[in-house]
This record gives C-alpha cells, structure tokens and sequence, in this order.
C-alpha cells in the first residue's frame, strides 16, 4: 500500500477483512473491505498454484503466537471479466511494454512535457 496510501485505513486490524484478488491474465488487482488497493502487471508466472501468504515476523517476539485465518474463500475460473482500473497506481513489471493505464496517460504526459519544452526553449530566447 505504499504506492496507494489512500488505501491503508481499509485495513482492520483484529476483525474479519474482505479480500478480492482478480487475477487475469498478466494483470492482478487486489481490493481490501471494497477499497481498490494494487494494480500489478507481471508475466513471470503465468500459471501456478493459489496462495495466500503470511509474512513472517522476524524476531518480534510480541508476535510469536498471534493466528492468521482465511474463512469463505471462493475461486472462479470460467467467464472471467477485467474489472476497470479505479484510477490507482500500475505497476507494470513487463520490460518494454505499456499496459492500457500508462498508455491513457502517455499521450497527456509527453504533450504536456512537449509543451513545457517549447514554452521553455522560447523563454531561453
């Protein structure tokens, strides 16, 4: 959630979270209590296993003891629909490609970093 602070107070520490991760084709988007969370695009792993994973607590003893619980988890597999970007930041971990979020904002960027050139070359004159 680094990348996205507005996300952090979705987290409810000591109560039941609701979870949604869509992972479709390079694409994984995560959700928490209903807040869009992450965007991440990746073509290291195409397929696999599901997991859910707990990092570990290091020496942090005040952890030793505390219980993780996953209830209700549901998978789909068939008739799969890419929710629409809400606008949070995409990571795009793909070499040399553009994802559909950095290209509707590339044309908005390089004109306006075209314009402030001009604007700043005729300035220098």
């Amino acid at each position: 959630l680094e990348l996205n602070p507005a996300a952090k107070p979705a987290l409810k520490m000591g109560e039941w979270n609701r979870y949604r991760i869509e992972c479709i084709g390079n694409s994984i988007k995560t959700w928490l209590n209903g807040i869009p969370c992450a965007h991440v695009i990746d073509d290291m792993t195409p397929t696999g296993l599901i997991a859910l994973q707990v990092h570990g607590i290091g020496n942090n003893k005040e952890k030793e003891g505390q219980q993780i619980k996953w209830k209700n988890i549901r998978i789909k597999t068939t008739n799969l629909k890419p929710s629409p970007n809400e606008g949070i930041y995409v990571v795009n971990l793909i070499p040399n490609d553009l994802c559909d979020a950095e290209k509707d904002n590339f044309a908005g960027i390089f004109n306006n970093f075209r314009q402030l050139c001009i604007c700043g070359m005729y300035q220098s004159f």
